[in-house]
């Protein structure tokens, strides 16, 4: 009977997606959360197609049926060729560019991507289509280094943890309330000693650079997943460096950058001790691999712990349950005793931890008060915040990515579903547990259950499986030939759609707010320096006692809304007499009118500079001015 259950949700498991996909869209709108509702509408989107597929049956494969894994790549000299020229045109691009994006990198990111998924589609081995996904990664990265010479990062890196890594070089310990980032501050301090580089520069690079390792990871899923095929895992790498989430990871060096690769391979040892029984060689070699890992993830930072908890907790509960409910389909081939005692042996670690002790304890009682009690007490607001009150056209241009990827995530996860395979199976149970975790914190948007940090999870290992997956199965398809000339309607769809999702991506104020398209509707946490705004940091410094400012998100004045995006500053109460600085970003990126810390909690504002014609202006650099109230 259980058996037969199975089968039946296998066969038809799209329907029950169109389903939940219909119900979560008539959820997000009746709570007029429109800012998810692009993504929502997605996972429709594919559930409706794979049942138009199923009805016509023309988008299933029968289990049995062998993809054509032809190979016909190009020479090898010509991606070479292409890696140094895209190498060439970013740094070219931006010795000409500053502060605005040129619409030239969407054409150059858009068209690499797809010549790089063409050249997967021909059969191109990873020896050669890898070190372009690094190349087409690290350059599009950097490229916000190179438009913001001054250094474009996260929040919290350039106002936390860059001062923590110079006091780390200047003392030799911990700032003080930092010992839960104390890892990978260590380890950017000894980078930038190595290397004689600055902690902000040494930052930068070696947080960019871990990223590009995560390429080299994900590369390498086919060696531990066996039924995830090499082109699947290649295709899986390109989609996870060019989506919008991992371009703003990548172009706002930020803590999470150094765990990636570090969180799969510590999962991957998981999955490797979980099927022991079809490996040849001893299993003392992956825990080796696993305990080395392990440290690095416990004490690097509470995130990368946490993160790495959930990854082994799901692998856990799929080893148990499946051995219970499946074990006549793929049981043979895996043991969860290994895997189970893995997950244990972290497990402890993590709890045996002193430093992140208290942290996770902390977001685990947030996680259940965000549930059960009101926001004041669970640090939950609700819904996606002042994102939802954007106009519609700034939704569409800012979510078109995470729509189309959720579609073809769905297709590939029904595709997925079909098969009977282990492999299959588990990247859907993390995929499903992750998701049931973002459905809820969307719908509590609480500060320790931020939607924005299981979305990442998903890109990392999940959906880039299920996209990868559906690019393999249809890049061989539809060939017309007249004995001279075939074309591939399989590969023409491929690039078609990786060139659409790179594009899309690059645009969206996920990767970058500043320099989106739509950036200009949309105030934000301003997350890159400029020369004369440190300039005009150090003369206030220097020359003012007590000035207020207007330079920075966090201003000391006053603000009151006046619309929707924009404000003016309240100088009621303001002393005549007294020193105020400005700053024209105020007017471009936004500062904070209201506090919060959830998703979207925060609202920012569109301030112009409330000099008066009465005023004395005592100092101007271009961008930062200081004048005297009268």
């Amino acid at each position: 009977m259980l058996e037969y259950v199975i089968q039946w949700l296998r066969r038809y498991a799209t329907v029950l997606l169109l389903a939940v996909g219909l119900l979560l869209l008539y959820v997000f709108v009746s709570l007029e959360f429109w800012s998810i509702v692009g993504p929502i509408l997605g996972v429709a989107i594919g559930g409706f197609l794979g049942v138009v597929g199923l009805l016509l049956k023309r988008f299933y494969l029968p289990s049995n049926l062998s993809i054509d894994s032809e190979n016909d790549p190009l020479d090898a000299r010509i991606p070479i060729i292409l890696a140094c020229l895209y190498a060439a045109a970013i740094i070219v691009l931006f010795r000409f560019h500053t502060y605005q994006r040129p619409p030239l990198l969407y054409v150059l990111f858009g068209g690499y991507a797809g010549l790089i998924a063409y050249q997967i589609a021909r059969g191109a081995p990873p020896r050669s289509i890898v070190p372009q996904i690094a190349s087409l990664s690290f350059f599009t990265y950097w490229s916000s280094q190179l438009l913001f010479p001054a250094g474009m990062a996260g929040p919290d890196t350039l106002q936390g943890y860059i001062p923590g890594v110079e006091y780390i070089l200047s003392t030799g310990n911990i700032l003080s309330g930092q010992t839960i980032y104390a890892g990978h501050l260590a380890h950017t301090a000894a980078f930038s000693q190595i290397t004689g580089l600055s902690p902000q520069l040494g930052y930068f690079l070696l947080a960019t650079l871990l990223l590009v390792c995560t390429v080299l990871v994900i590369s390498i899923l086919d060696h531990v997943f066996p039924s995830i095929t090499r082109r699947m895992a290649l295709y899986a790498t390109l989609i996870f460096a060019t989506s919008s989430w991992m371009l703003g990871r990548g172009m706002h060096p930020n803590k999470l950058n150094f765990f990636y690769a570090l969180i799969l391979l510590l999962g991957s040892t998981g999955v490797l001790l979980y099927r022991s029984l079809e490996l040849p060689n001893p299993a003392r070699r992956r825990v080796l691999l696993g305990i080395t890992i392990m440290p690095a993830l416990i004490f690097g930072h509470q995130f990368s712990a946490g993160a790495a908890m959930i990854l082994l907790i799901v692998l856990g509960v799929f080893a148990f349950v499946s051995s219970l409910i499946t074990p006549r389909e793929y049981a043979p081939m895996t043991s969860a005793k290994g895997a189970l005692l893995f997950v244990s042996v972290y497990l402890l670690g993590v709890m045996g931890n002193p430093i992140h002790q208290d942290p996770l304890v902390g977001r685990f009682t947030g996680l259940l008060l965000s549930v059960v009690q009101s926001s004041e007490t669970g640090t939950a607001t609700g819904g996606p915040g002042r994102y939802s009150e954007l106009a519609i056209d700034v939704l569409i241009a800012s979510t078109a990515a995470q729509t189309i990827l959720f579609v073809l995530s769905i297709l590939g996860a029904v595709w997925l579903f079909r098969r009977s395979e282990w492999e299959y199976d588990f990247v859907l149970t993390w995929i499903g547990a992750i998701s049931l975790l973002l459905v809820v914190s969307l719908l509590t948007n609480s500060v320790d259950t931020a939607p924005q940090r299981f979305y990442g999870l998903l890109i990392l290992f999940g959906f880039n499986i299920c996209v990868g997956t559906l690019f393999y199965v249809i890049d061989r398809r539809g060939r017309i030939s007249n004995g001279h000339i075939t074309i591939s309607g399989g590969r023409i769809t491929v690039v078609f759609l990786v060139i659409s999702l790179s594009v899309a991506g690059l645009a969206s104020p996920v990767a970058d707010k500043a320099t989106s398209p739509v950036g200009d509707d949309l105030p934000h946490f301003r997350q890159f320096n400029t020369h004369q705004e440190i300039q005009g940091d150090k003369w206030t410094q220097t020359y003012v006692d007590g000035s207020l400012q207007l330079t920075h998100p966090g201003t000391s004045i006053p603000i009151e809304q006046t619309g929707p995006n924009t404000g003016e500053a309240n100088l009621t109460g303001v002393d005549r007499g007294t020193l105020i600085s400005y700053s024209d970003l105020t007017n471009r990126t936004g500062v904070i009118s209201e506090s919060g810390l959830s998703l979207g909690g925060r609202q920012f504002v569109f301030v112009e500079s409330p000099e008066q014609p009465t005023d004395s202006r005592v100092y101007e650099n271009g961008e930062t001015r200081v004048f005297v109230h009268r």
